[in-house]
């Protein structure tokens, strides 16, 4: 069994599970982020896989059933979307030992909106293992770089 160093935990590679990684992006930002983080799980041969809120998956995904999932949206007065914390106080409280950590993108402003949102996660014993903050410039998609012009 292969044990990596993540988020200041291990976590366990058992076969072939993978980290779910659920959010939501309006712009796209928060979606390029969780991205990021795929590909940094994959760089330690460890397998994640994006679950957009709004797709057909999620009505699918258990946390309690994984021993690690992550959650990222974007920031909207200083909390996470309406939608996003819909979702999780609907979900069934940890069977086991559950770990998730949490991203955001924002513009400058988080406010408490990873404590709270880790909060309502640790209600149902969840167990929190670390969070990131990604400020973007603006509320466009900053990092598409079709939307960057130049005229020379």
């Amino acid at each position: 069994m292969d044990e990596y160093e993540k988020i200041g935990t291990k976590i366990t590679k058992v076969n072939e599970v993978k980290i779910p990684i659920v959010y939501f992006s309006s712009s796209g930002n928060t979606k390029y982020v969780a991205q990021l983080i795929k590909n940094g799980f994959k760089s330690a041969n460890v397998e994640a896989e994006l679950i957009p809120i709004n797709s057909t998956k999620i009505q699918e995904f258990k946390p309690e059933e994984n021993e690690v999932f992550g959650v990222g949206a974007p920031v909207y007065a200083m909390s996470f979307p309406p939608n996003m914390v819909a979702w999780v106080e609907k979900l069934s409280s940890a069977k086991n030992n559950t770990k998730f950590f949490l991203f955001n993108t924002n513009a400058g402003l988080p406010g408490p909106a990873i404590k709270n949102f880790k909060r309502i996660l640790e209600k149902k014993k969840y167990r929190f293992i670390g969070a990131l903050e990604i400020v973007s410039p603006t509320r466009d998609s900053v990092f598409e770089l079709s939307s960057f012009k130049y005229n020379d």
